[in-house]
C-alpha cells in the first residue's frame, strides 16, 4: 500500500471489525499519510503484532498482548509521538519491543514502562548496524523504576549484541526486579564488543530476586 487511500481503506475494514480480538498486520506504506479515516476504539482486542504506523496505540489500548516493531530511521517524530500514547495500556501484561536500525533512548523505554503498570513478560529486540555510532542509545536517569519492574515482572527477554548500553540495561533490571523468575539475554554474535562485562554480569551482578535464573546465550 502507498496511499492515505489504502490507509483509509484499512481503517474502514477495521472498523468493521468490533468484536475483534487478535489483530496481526504486515502493511508498509510509502507516502505520509493524512487525517482520512479515523480509526475507532478496538475494545475487545486482546492480542496485537503491528508496526508503529499500522494502527495508533489509542485504538488498541485494551490488549494484554503487543508485539510493536519499531522500524527505522525515518519514522523517529512518530515513534517519538508514539511514546506518549502509551499511557493508556493500563491492562497489558505482555510486551515485545522490536527496534530494528533506529535511534532510541533507554529512558524513553523506562517512560513507556512506566505506563504499563501490570507488565509481568518483558522482550526487548534490538538491532542496528554497528559501524552506524548515531545509533548509539543513551540513558540519562536510571534512578527512576517502573512499578511492573518493582512488582510485577517475572520474566525478561533481551536480543542484543552486546553493546556497553544494552548491558546496563540488563543490570538495571536484574537489581530492581524482586519477583523476576527468569532473565533470559540472547546476543547475536560471539564477538560481541563487551565480552568481559558480559561475563562480570553472569558471575556477580547482584540480583535483588534469590530465584531469578540468567542465561546468556550466543549466537
Amino acid at each position: 500500500m502507498g496511499s492515505a487511500c489504502a490507509q483509509d481503506n484499512f481503517n474502514k475494514l477495521l472498523n468493521g471489525c468490533p468484536i475483534l480480538e487478535d489483530l496481526q498486520t504486515r502493511i508498509y506504506y510509502t507516502e505520509e499519510q493524512g487525517e482520512g479515516v479515523r480509526l475507532n476504539t478496538l475494545s475487545k482486542l486482546m492480542r496485537a503484532n503491528i508496526s508503529t504506523i499500522d494502527v495508533p496505540i489509542k485504538a488498541i489500548h485494551n490488549v494484554h498482548f503487543l508485539q510493536l516493531k519499531m522500524l527505522g530511521m525515518p519514522l523517529e517524530p512518530k515513534i517519538n509521538s508514539y511514546y506518549s500514547d502509551f499511557l493508556l495500556l493500563e491492562s497489558l501484561v505482555q510486551l515485545e519491543l522490536r527496534f530494528y536500525n533506529m535511534q532510541y533512548h533507554w529512558d524513553d523505554v523506562v517512560n513507556v514502562l512506566l505506563n504499563c503498570t501490570k507488565l509481568q513478560i518483558l522482550s526487548i529486540t534490538q538491532w542496528s548496524d554497528l559501524n552506524n555510532q548515531d545509533l548509539y542509545r543513551n540513558w540519562r536517569n536510571r534512578n527512576i523504576v517502573p512499578k511492573c519492574i518493582s512488582s510485577q515482572l517475572r520474566s525478561c527477554t533481551l536480543n542484543f549484541e552486546g553493546l556497553t548500553d544494552e548491558i546496563q540495561f540488563a543490570t538495571y533490571i536484574l537489581m530492581n526486579a524482586p519477583l523476576l523468575r527468569v532473565m533470559k539475554i540472547t546476543i547475536a554474535e560471539s564477538s560481541c564488543p563487551c565480552w568481559n562485562a558480559l561475563k562480570e554480569l553472569k558471575s556477580s551482578c547482584p540480583r535483588i530476586s534469590p530465584k531469578c535464573q540468567l542465561s546468556i546465550i550466543f549466537t
